[in-house]
């Protein structure tokens, strides 16, 4: 069933919208190797949702990667702290939903096709996104400032934030979910260029099926928020039953009561894939701590997780450091 069929059919309960975001470097990313469980949110150590069960190899096996069943454990709460990161640290929300099925792009080598994930969205960072960046950069060297392309696409200022997950239907195989900020002036472009790059990679034939890429769109804060919130309970839909973590008062919760995700409508299945989830590096665990965040998650209020306490943070920070500089100043 497709994410707009289930979108129409769902009876689920309705999130109130609120503000929140992560993303992982598929250059030094060791997939799903399980972070703290602690409250402090000790990296490494442990899991909040008891042992790991798949820990992959640090370095990617070749001729044989193992086989991992097709539900997600820790990679939930990981994607979770990130896209609340994302929200925290930037005011931005995930906007865009993107689906690519294998199959369809003329994959039969999952592992490959996952695998060639990073690279897509790197491809979309250097064409699409970071202009603020590669402006400073051109400014640096002394060259004129870039002009538009003849379609006139808009080099989007800020870099490309992105997360997925991987899934497996009976009806559409092995697909991966993305969730990206895209915003709605170059949403065409984005989707010519993922059609274009793909159709380049693929070792077969390209299928019309292949991507899909449903377009909506929310104003205001609190309902970019809660669309973020809905794709995300959507593509983590596949989480395990069973998994349980403690609050900050030490009362048990399942892990699919915290992030109520959508009813899993995916039977699980063995794959030979790198990983499950993946995570951009702009909003992985070391930019979270380096930044001194820490989620609702983190802090065991699971009962706070889609409160959109993160919108605006990013605003507010900005005027405390005001304020803090003004009375630095004055003491002199």
């Amino acid at each position: 069933m497709t994410y707009t069929d289930r979108i129409e059919a769902s009876d689920t309960d309705q999130i109130e919208a609120v503000p929140v975001i992560w993303e992982v470097d598929f250059d030094t990313y060791n997939p799903p190797v399980s972070p703290s469980v602690s409250r402090e949110m000790d990296i490494g150590r442990g899991s909040p949702f008891g042992p790991v069960l798949d820990v992959l190899p640090s370095q990617p096996l070749k001729p044989a990667i193992p086989p991992r069943w097709t539900m997600l454990k820790n990679e939930t709460w990981k994607l979770y702290n990130a896209m609340s990161f994302l929200t925290w640290q930037t005011d931005l929300c995930f906007n865009a939903h993107i689906t690519l099925t294998a199959g369809a792009l003329g994959f039969t080598d999952y592992a490959e096709f996952v695998s060639l994930m990073p690279e897509w969205h790197k491809e979309m960072n250097r064409c699409l996104f970071d202009g603020e960046e590669k402006e400073r950069k051109r400014q640096q060297q002394g060259r004129t400032r870039q002009r538009r392309s003849r379609r006139g696409d808009q080099i989007v200022r800020h870099p490309h934030y992105w997360m997925s997950v991987v899934e497996c239907a009976r009806d559409h195989g092995l697909h991966v979910h993305a969730l990206c900020v895209v915003p709605k002036s170059v949403q065409a472009a984005f989707e010519e260029k993922t059609w274009a790059w793909w159709q380049k990679k693929s070792p077969g034939e390209v299928k019309p099926n292949g991507i899909a890429f449903p377009k909506r769109h929310a104003s205001g804060p609190k309902r970019q928020y809660g669309l973020q919130v809905e794709l995300f309970r959507y593509i983590v839909k596949t989480t395990a039953e069973g998994l349980t973590t403690q609050d900050h008062e030490g009362k048990v919760w399942e892990a699919r009561k915290i992030f109520r995700p959508y009813p899993n409508d995916c039977t699980p299945v063995q794959v030979e894939v790198p990983q499950l989830a993946q995570i951009s590096h702009r909003l992985n665990s070391g930019a979270q701590h380096a930044a001194g965040f820490r989620s609702k998650f983190d802090l065991g209020y699971l009962d706070e997780v889609y409160s959109g306490w993160e919108i605006g943070a990013r605003t507010q920070r900005g005027k405390e450091r005001e304020m803090n500089s003004l009375l630095a100043s004055l003491q002199y």
